[in-house]
């Protein structure tokens, strides 16, 4: 008898242990639910409650993120490019709590300084559908200019001694900026980060991991530009992302801000301190500041914080005919390796692109009206000797 008693108030206490803990999950999700309401909430990230404060603490400071998409089109229309752009940058960041709004401003002819015209002609029914892949809220469409290789101060600056080669490439890349920003302020929308893509970017596996959270809340963001480490020519301008504490001076002037840039951050090889003379003397066309060069000396001018993440291992580049993708530390047997599959593919997803174009002919000469908020070009800086 006494064996059952004790066997019975045994049960009985499990019980209450077991209540207490239900009823400690309970005001743990209800707290949580309380503290993200009107945030985008899965029911993953409501068994993270549970777990533990820490990963609700990184799916709540998790906040909008503009992605600037600004460019010549080229291999966007391949499916293997527009659809991992989807599945490795946006609903990676989404999964984390983030919620991602595309804007685009692309061009559908190419306008390569190196190799113009290699890749063939967009077809409209192909452009459409990577587009509706997207989903952006503002689509805008200009023709890009013929890039030219130039020397002198094109920027308003009396800088002496200063040379640039891609001018005009360099003007066009900081006004796509500059109108891609306007139509984010337009949206009405508060953003945390702004993300700068071109089109021909190719992922082949997710974004960094410690990018992506970076970006949802951990680490601190102030003036902070997160940058393609494994881009050996300064900041590669294909993908970067910069806070918003950074991102209205740098691009709501778009060229402008260049206007103000002192000749000390672009005196790059007489006497400055941002080239190495081993870099200069084995690279080709150094003497020339581009626009990943003035992307890197503009930010340090407005007082950056630089990230630097391997994104060679995640994607890169496609060469402008999308033969293959242009990773630039091929010496990186990792790099190179991650790669290899992905230059493969894309070479293949090409050449049965091409073999569309007949097909499709009749419609290539048919246009996609844009959409969403539209900005007007913003003024380039005055030629030296003009007011």
């Amino acid at each position: 008898m006494l064996r059952d008693e004790r066997r019975g108030g045994g049960s009985a206490r499990k019980m209450q242990v077991i209540l207490g803990l239900l009823a400690v999950a309970v005001l743990s999700v209800a707290a949580y639910v309380a503290e993200t309401r009107g945030s985008p909430v899965s029911l993953s990230a409501l068994g993270s409650a549970v777990r533990g404060k820490g990963q609700r603490a990184k799916l709540g400071n998790a906040g909008n993120i503009a992605l600037l998409i600004g460019g010549s089109t080229r291999s966007f229309v391949l499916p293997m490019v527009h659809n991992n752009l989807k599945k490795y940058v946006i609903d990676e960041l989404e999964k984390r709590g983030a919620k991602v709004y595309p804007f685009m401003e692309i061009s559908t002819n190419d306008a390569s300084s190196w190799h113009p015209g290699s890749f063939p002609a967009i077809i409209p029914s192909y452009l459409r559908k990577a587009i509706d892949v997207i989903k952006p809220i503002s689509l805008q469409f200009h023709t890009a200019g013929k890039q030219t290789f130039e020397q002198g101060e094109a920027f308003g600056r009396p800088c002496k001694g200063t040379h640039y080669a891609l001018i005009t490439s360099t003007k066009a890349v900081f006004s796509q900026n500059g109108k891609l920003m306007c139509a984010a302020d337009k949206s009405g929308i508060k953003f945390e980060w702004y993300i700068k893509s071109r089109p021909d970017f190719v992922w082949h596996h997710p974004m960094p991991e410690d990018m992506a959270a970076f970006m949802t809340g951990h680490g601190n963001p102030h003036k902070a530009i997160l940058f393609d480490k494994s881009w050996q020519w300064y900041y590669n301008d294909a993908f970067y992302a910069v806070h918003d504490s950074l991102a209205h001076d740098l691009f709501t002037k778009g060229a402008g801000v260049l206007k103000d840039l002192p000749c000390k951050f672009t005196d790059n090889y007489r006497g400055g301190k941002q080239l190495s003379k081993e870099l200069h003397d084995h690279t080709a066309g150094i003497d020339g500041v581009g626009p990943e060069a003035l992307l890197l000396t503009t930010t340090q001018w407005l007082g950056a914080n630089a990230f630097g993440f391997n994104l060679g291992l995640s994607g890169c580049v496609t060469f402008p005919n999308a033969a293959a993708l242009r990773c630039s530390q091929h010496y990186d047997l990792d790099v190179k390796t991650a790669s290899a599959n992905a230059s493969k593919a894309i070479g293949e997803a090409m050449k049965e692109y091409m073999r569309e174009i007949g097909a499709h002919r009749a419609e290539l000469s048919q246009t996609i009206p844009g959409f969403g908020p539209r900005c007007d070009p913003l003024p380039e800086p005055p030629k030296l000797g003009e007011s």
